[in-house]
């Protein structure tokens, strides 16, 4: 429902040339309030966050009445991607290490989580913000060592424009609480059950909650058997069964009450191991798993600043956008200037635009980072 750009910044202060990512809504469903009013929602909410665990807008404009809003680009992988890559190469012996691993990930994820949840308005009242669409997909795990939520653009909030009406479902089936399927009242312990999903998939390197209908899919989130981790895996820490087991309570009152609390747990877990797992751990892991791709990454975004500064990007080439790994539909490389287009008197940087950078949304508007993998 929208398309994420590379973008950088053109200033006038020479070898400025910051690179970020900008989002726009598809021009027909900008017309309609609906789509609208949820890509603003998602400015709003994602605009007030501030944290090292979430990713922050950095600018916001309208061209030709289309929205768009700027991000700070991550350079890392999707938690789905390189919890893959993990399972792909774990031993018996690095079993202990994928958990720390695991672990680690989701005390970052809590505290962005919490975080959201935390959000106050101009009046110092809470927002009630629910993320509603917490997945492996929607955390991403930077090559720094920092783990950071993304994709704000189903969250629940009290003020939104946008509500979502009787029968409509928001979110991801697979990851979405009992009571959020039900139409119940959510709150952030709804994403509290989601992080237990994540964590149990991970920890397992399976799906949870795998049919192929819809039906079948709700039965089993509702009313379906959950197994502990140590069921499948009885090497995995018992600490981490407790974790998620607590978790992925369908009654909102027995789980954690909010996802620091959550964090908390895991962080007791990774203060009680031999050896300790932060966020150098976490870098120095990412790089075992994906040997090479941070300076290679580094390099190409290199080449295409340069390019951008000295040739416009119609020079940037098909195979280095193959190389920064965002999914390109068909190369078509542009450039556009919200200046001329906005024609307002106003000081508002431009933006060097690479076109044609889609990156497909699932539900709702998401808050779609582009990332360099």
């Amino acid at each position: 429902m929208g398309t994420v750009y590379i973008a950088t910044v053109d200033g006038s202060l020479p070898g400025y040339n910051r690179v970020v990512a900008l989002k726009h809504v598809h021009g027909r469903l900008a017309a309609l309030a609906p789509f609208r009013d949820m890509f603003l929602d998602e400015v709003r909410i994602a605009s007030r966050l501030n944290h090292p665990n979430a990713v922050s807008i950095v600018d916001f404009g309208e061209v030709n009445q289309i929205p768009w809003y700027a991000m700070n680009l991550v350079l890392g992988e999707r938690f789905s991607d390189a919890i893959l890559t993990y399972h792909n190469k774990v031993r018996p012996d690095t079993k202990w290490n994928l958990a720390m691993f695991i672990a680690h990930c989701a005390i970052d994820a809590c505290e962005g989580l919490h975080a959201a949840h935390e959000l106050r308005d101009d009046s110092d009242q809470p927002m009630q913000v629910v993320h509603r669409d917490i997945s492996p997909q929607n955390l991403l795990v930077g090559y720094d060592g920092r783990v950071r939520v993304v994709d704000f653009g189903v969250a629940k909030a009290l003020d939104r424009l946008h509500r979502t009406a009787t029968g409509e479902f928001k979110g991801r089936l697979a990851y979405a609480a009992p009571e959020q399927i039900e139409e119940g009242t959510v709150d952030r312990r709804a994403d509290v059950w989601s992080m237990g999903v994540v964590l149990w998939e991970a920890l397992t390197g399976r799906r949870l909650f795998r049919r192929e209908k819809t039906s079948e899919m709700v039965e089993r989130v509702l009313t379906g058997m959950i197994p502990g981790i140590r069921e499948l895996d009885p090497e995995l820490p018992p600490a981490l069964d407790e974790v998620v087991a607590k978790a992925l309570q369908r009654d909102p009152d027995r789980r954690y009450q909010d996802a620091r609390q959550m964090g908390r747990e895991l962080q007791l877990f990774l203060s009680e191991t031999e050896h300790s797992f932060g966020v150098a751990e976490v870098a120095e892991t990412m790089d075992g798993l994906f040997p090479g791709e941070h300076a290679l990454k580094r390099q190409y975004l290199g080449q295409i600043r340069k390019r951008l500064d000295t040739k416009g990007a119609d020079h940037v080439s098909e195979i280095q956008l193959r190389a920064l790994g965002v999914q390109n539909q068909n190369a078509e490389v542009t450039r556009a200037s919200c200046d001329e287009a906005e024609k307002t008197p106003r000081n508002r940087a431009r933006w060097s635009l690479l076109t044609g950078l889609f990156v497909g949304m699932l539900l709702g508007l998401a808050t779609a980072f582009i990332i360099l993998q």
